[in-house]
């Protein structure tokens, strides 16, 4: 325990700040959002893709050997099979925090948030007597209402110019 939370709380909060400077001030972040919307653009723009991606899956491995290692030190146990399943669990809380499965749109505090009220689903509905069924049920309906709102909104209006136009010659 420092300051009243765990260790791990406090390596939590580390690591999303730390993600968040990386998202938003420098231009490996705005590469990788980039990226994300259109990668053919960013090579037109100077952004080397190939690097860029190269980065990203960098990162994503220091943050998993991390993730592993504080695994290890709070629950003494290191197999293949421990953390199976958090897969679907992981991309429905990103998901829910308004990441785009497509790429270039989301934030790191929507992506916790996304995660706290995952984590706040899960863990209270068995609380109050929630049967197992229905707490996927809900987990369910959460992620597919999610999905539903972040797909509407990244609906593309298309050509108004065009639209207009129709009108006036009907």
């Amino acid at each position: 325990m420092v300051l009243g939370l765990p260790v791990l709380s406090w390596v939590a909060i580390v690591v999303a700040i730390l993600f968040f400077l990386l998202m938003t001030r420098t231009p490996l972040g705005r590469a990788l959002y980039a990226i994300g919307v259109n990668p053919t653009a960013s090579v037109y723009t100077g952004i080397n893709v190939g690097l860029t991606k190269f980065m990203a899956f960098v990162l994503a491995g220091a943050v998993s050997g991390l993730c592993g290692y504080l695994w290890i030190s709070r629950y003494v146990i290191a197999s293949v099979e421990v953390a199976s399943g958090y897969e679907l669990t992981i991309v429905a809380a990103c998901v829910i925090g308004g990441i785009s499965i497509a790429g270039g749109i989301g934030t790191v505090a929507g992506a916790l948030l996304g995660a706290l009220f995952s984590g706040v689903i899960n863990n209270a509905l068995p609380v109050i007597n929630i049967s197992p069924f229905w707490q996927m049920a809900i987990s369910g309906t959460a992620i597919l209402l999610a999905v539903i709102l972040n797909a509407q909104g990244e609906r593309r209006k298309g050509r108004v110019i065009l639209k207009t136009a129709e009108v006036a010659h009907v």
